[in-house]
């Protein structure tokens, strides 16, 4: 019986074998947004305000294994160690922080439609 592997890849340097599994794990991984204009932003303790023309909105990533700070005009998320699907959480937070801008730029209005059936 042959035993079967995945397709090969290169291992950046970056990269760390963890022992005893396969499994690689990132060292550093970094994103980063850019700040838009008339919007400011506040983060401290993993708490992200952001305030526009239409109002602030307040997120908390307290339960997330992340690094936020602002550095020349854009935010930077930093996550140390990490496996893939561990990554995948710091793209999620570059998202909820975009969506947090959106929503003090432009106006958003929901209306409750009650369905029975």
């Amino acid at each position: 019986s042959s035993s079967h592997r995945g397709p090969s890849r290169l291992v950046s340097a970056l990269e760390v074998a963890s022992f005893p599994c396969t499994v690689m794990k990132t060292l550093v991984q970094q994103e980063s947004i850019k700040i838009p204009k008339g919007i400011k932003i506040s983060i401290k303790s993993k708490k992200v305000e952001v305030s526009g023309k239409h109002g602030t909105l307040t997120r908390d990533f307290k339960h997330l294994p992340i690094e936020l700070y602002t550095c020349s005009g854009e935010v930077r998320a930093k996550m140390y160690f990490a496996k893939s699907k561990q990554l995948s959480m710091l793209r999620t937070v570059c998202s909820h922080i975009n969506n947090l801008f959106e929503g003090v730029e432009k106006k958003f209005q929901y209306k409750m439609r009650l369905v029975y059936a």
